[in-house]
């Protein structure tokens, strides 16, 4: 007899350090059959959704588990939105139809409206890196580049020392 039964998410791990967002199904599904722009992050199981325009699937072979890349921009937009995946508890998930197994029945949606919390979550662990900076004698501003989102609120100024590269050091204030 055919199989006639749907697919539907039974848990997804998020990390947040390397970016990886990786979906277990309660079947083999055909993993070129995902569009990432289908899936969603949310704060809490009926909050606004932050749709993920996610960069790539990268498993290659079909199965039950899905792994998608969340690309370094992708990561920045997340961490722009505090408190969304920063924890377990602020880690939830919607997905939309689309999906099929390999028996070629479609994904049972986790829908926005009752969103399905992370089962495993790992922070970003990873410290950001001074990238650059501009000076602007003119204005009297400098402007710092990282290489990821920061908390401008944990910015100390007088914790910042501009120097010549010599003897000379100025202290921010």
């Amino acid at each position: 007899s055919a199989d006639l039964t749907r697919p539907y998410v039974s848990r997804f791990s998020l990390d947040m350090n390397i970016g990886l967002l990786a979906i277990t199904f309660s079947k083999n599904v055909r993993y070129t059959t995902l569009t990432p722009s289908v899936v969603s992050l949310q704060v809490s199981s009926n909050s606004t959704p932050f749709l993920l325009p996610l960069s790539a699937v990268q498993t290659s072979q079909n199965g039950t588990t899905v792994v998608i890349n969340i690309s370094n921009t992708e990561l920045n937009a997340i961490k722009r939105l505090p408190p969304l995946a920063t924890s377990t508890n602020t880690s939830y998930m919607a997905i939309g139809a689309g999906l099929l197994d390999t028996a070629g029945n479609s994904l049972l949606p986790v829908l926005s409206t009752n969103a399905m919390q992370a089962q495993t979550f790992i922070p970003d662990s990873t410290p950001p890196v001074l990238t650059g900076f501009l000076l602007n004698m003119n204005n009297g501003s400098i402007v710092f580049t990282f290489s990821e989102t920061v908390n401008v609120s944990s910015i100390v100024p007088g914790r910042i020392d501009v120097s010549n590269g010599l003897d000379d050091a100025y202290t921010l204030t």
